[in-house]
């Protein structure tokens, strides 16, 4: 989502993927891709722990 947000204008990581895919800069897209993996992953763990999956005690 945050690649093709960059498409219409938005900045942030994903317009430095789209700006590496323009220009063929492998290690650009590498960078703001490997970023972009690890907020997703600490996004992903914070979601999860907020949730919260509560164990039933069974009496």
């Amino acid at each position: 989502m945050v690649v093709i947000a960059s498409m219409v204008g938005a900045a942030g990581l994903g317009e430095k993927v789209y700006i590496g895919i323009i220009q063929a800069n492998i290690v650009l897209v590498f960078e703001a891709g490997l970023g972009i993996l690890i907020l997703a992953i600490i996004l992903d763990r914070i979601s999860q722990s907020l949730g919260g999956t509560q164990k039933k005690e069974s009496k």
